[in-house]
């Protein structure tokens, strides 16, 4: 009886600590996609920018 009693309160743990271990890799997981999708429209951004001032330069060389 207190066998089986031991037996289901470690199960509920075991089970409780895998729901928890699942759920902060999981927020992890979010926070590095996002920190990633972020970094990654930084890039566009800089790169659109030295394009634009690039393009900016050769016409304004080019007018010259």
């Amino acid at each position: 009886m207190v066998l089986m009693i031991v037996m289901i309160v470690m199960i509920i743990l075991i089970i409780v600590i895998i729901i928890k271990i699942t759920i902060t890799t999981t927020t992890t997981m979010i926070i590095i996609i996002v920190v990633i999708t972020l970094l990654i429209v930084i890039m566009i951004i800089i790169i659109t920018i030295i394009v634009i001032l690039w393009l900016v330069v050769v016409v304004i060389l080019w007018w010259w």
